[in-house]
């Protein structure tokens, strides 16, 4: 029988007097997705301590304020199998996007290593600071490569030791990529306090409504609920001219019949991150016909929210 196709990863254990290693991670037939945190899942049961019982009560209890539930409305059973449920924790050192082709550099995590109590990783603390996104890891970590455009667009990439380098050009695209968002983070403080609102993490704790603005070829509002994205194309344009791609933090949209400036024919008319998440099962785009032009409608749902409340988005995309 044909050996299966594999990437590798790269191990980073606890422990600093155990070597940096790679692994070896098969991708079983339609599995490419979830292979990875499969395999680390186990590793995390094997290796690491049982919750205590106020331990595992807390980790319940954090999913489900993650999940927008409260504990009372689940039984008694459901909580206990929430407590001892092993996740993964997905950090992004290297965020994909336009400027890296859609590759990502993700450290992997125990996602319940505070509630564990695990031991400081510095060798994995010290790579995110490196990598411009310092934070407190507990416990082994795993650094892996993935090509993901939030759409129909996936793919596992090795990643080798060689790479855990701090000159390396994926780290220094890794720097410059989190500097911007901070800066951008910092502009969109500034103009939030210029309105009145505050900002937490690119959210505001108004009431989410009011607000849009416009790009080279698109205008965009929004409602407590949506973001209504819209390009004026001439009456020919059908359907088969619109190429739409919604993800929870991406939209790629594209018309075909629309002219656009020199030096950008071949250039999608938006192709980047969104500002905050959306809810793409409830996003859609529509072809809408006016008495001299259609209109290409983008309806995106907000998905991010504090106190289950929709925010405001202070810009369409990153």
């Amino acid at each position: 029988m044909a050996a299966l196709p594999s990437f590798t990863v790269v191990y980073i254990p606890t422990d600093v007097t155990e070597p940096l290693a790679e692994w070896s991670i098969p991708i079983p037939p339609g599995r490419e997705v979830e292979c990875l945190t499969s395999r680390l899942k186990e590793h995390y049961i094997a290796t690491g301590p049982a919750l205590s019982a106020d331990a595992a009560a807390r980790h319940a209890s954090s999913l489900l304020e993650q999940a927008g539930t409260s504990a009372a409305s689940v039984s008694d059973e459901t909580l206990r199998a929430m407590a001892q449920m092993q996740l993964v924790e997905s950090v992004p050192l290297l965020p994909g996007g336009a400027s890296t082709n859609q590759t990502h550099v993700n450290l992997y995590v125990d996602d319940s290593g505070v509630a564990k109590n695990l031991p400081l990783n510095e060798r994995a603390c010290g790579l995110c600071a490196a990598c411009g996104t310092p934070r407190e890891v507990r416990g082994d970590a795993f650094v892996g490569r993935l090509v993901d455009d939030g759409a129909d667009r996936f793919e596992r990439l090795s990643f080798s030791l060689s790479e855990l380098d701090s000159s390396a050009t994926w780290v220094k695209e890794a720097q410059r990529l989190h500097a911007d968002r901070a800066n951008q983070l910092s502009r969109v403080e500034e103009i939030a306090g210029m309105s009145g609102a505050t900002v937490v993490d690119g959210m505001t704790n108004d009431d989410g409504g009011g607000g849009g603005g416009s790009g080279e070829m698109y205008t965009w509002e929004q409602n407590k609920e949506e973001v209504t994205v819209t390009v004026k194309c001439p009456l020919t344009t059908k359907a088969k001219d619109v190429k739409c791609k919604i993800a929870k933090q991406k939209l790629l949209l594209d018309v075909a019949t629309v002219d656009k400036p020199d030096g950008k024919k071949d250039d999608p008319i938006i192709d980047a991150a969104l500002f905050q998440e959306c809810v793409v099962d409830d996003s859609a785009w529509t072809l809408e016909t006016e008495s001299d032009h259609k209109n290409v409608v983008v309806t995106l749902t907000k998905g991010v929210s504090i106190e289950g409340k929709p925010m405001r988005w202070l810009m369409l995309t990153r």
